[in-house]
């Protein structure tokens, strides 16, 4: 009597620690996918970019507390990393998508599937090339700054960066649609025509 009880025991202890660990491993992907914008891009278009630490320090250079000297110490730095991504941030805007799938991304033509598989490796390849310049002048920018203004540049990157990735979320919202909501880029109101 003993060992069927303790079997059952065994095996609900089992069955818990799998779903918890099957729910965790979901919780990672998810998060990973979350951390990773990458995963739309080719239907979606290329990622909403922040603002720069240069550029938000000048924009808010009063709330950082920058004297004249780290303004024109930063304002060129700026420059330079606008211009090196300049070309870069052209090729993005043209790497956006032209049409949509009028049936959604479950109906896509192997042509469609080619091309956002295009897109997408271009727009990583781009990205991949943003991110020397935007590391660079990060980096320089923060060394002009002092430790409390470090903070306070910190804060307004991650505030930046949290807005682009909401604005993010809210396009592939636009295009996909809500979960249960009856469908992505239609809305439930029927096809839209292909653009």
């Amino acid at each position: 009597m003993r060992r069927p009880v303790q079997r059952a025991s065994t095996l609900a202890l089992a069955a818990l620690l799998g779903i918890a660990t099957l729910a965790s491993g979901q919780g990672r992907q998810r998060s990973r996918q979350d951390a990773n914008t990458s995963t739309n891009l080719g239907i979606v278009g290329p990622p909403v970019i922040p603002a720069g630490v240069a550029s938000l320090v000048l924009e808010h250079a009063d709330v950082v507390g920058i004297n004249d000297t780290q303004r024109a110490a930063i304002e060129k730095i700026k420059a330079t990393q606008d211009a090196a991504i300049r070309p870069y941030l052209a090729k993005l805007d043209s790497l956006r998508p032209t049409r949509r799938p009028a049936g959604g991304e479950n109906d896509l033509s192997q042509e469609q599937r080619d091309e956002i598989n295009e897109r997408k490796v271009a727009i990583t390849a781009v990205l991949d090339a943003i991110h020397e310049p935007n590391a660079t002048a990060r980096q320089q920018t923060m060394a002009l700054l002092t430790e409390d203004q470090q903070k306070k540049a910190a804060d307004l990157e991650n505030e930046a960066k949290k807005k682009a990735d909401e604005d993010q979320k809210r396009r592939e919202r636009n295009i996909f649609g809500a979960p249960g909501m009856g469908g992505g880029m239609s809305g439930g109101r029927g096809r839209p025509p292909e653009l």
